[in-house]
């Protein structure tokens, strides 16, 4: 048998969310972002960017938080927020520093 995980995804856009509703299907996933209004509208099962259906989102196991210290401890940390490059093709990091 697989071993399972507790994994943080960092940042619940059109990456994190995807990728955290499917990490769930075997893994126990905490999904974290800083915006409240955010994960007020997941916990609903609505996704403003339209990457995860209201069904899947339903039927997944994500934990959904705005609260960091649900996520302290945690075995496997996945960030995945925004780095916007700017004219010269340079990533803003700000999000991940």
């Amino acid at each position: 048998m697989a071993r399972r995980f507790t994994v943080a995804i960092i940042g619940l856009g059109y990456v994190g969310l995807p990728l955290g509703v499917a990490l769930a299907r075997h893994h126990r996933v905490i999904g974290f972002d800083v915006d409240s209004e955010r994960i007020a509208e997941l916990k609903a099962h609505h996704d403003r960017t339209r990457e995860v259906d209201p069904a899947a989102l339903a039927a997944s196991t994500i934990e959904l938080t705005d609260d960091v210290r649900a996520i302290k401890g945690i075995e496997v940390y996945v960030v995945t927020v925004p780095t916007p490059v700017d004219e010269k093709n340079r990533p803003d990091l700000g999000a991940v520093i």
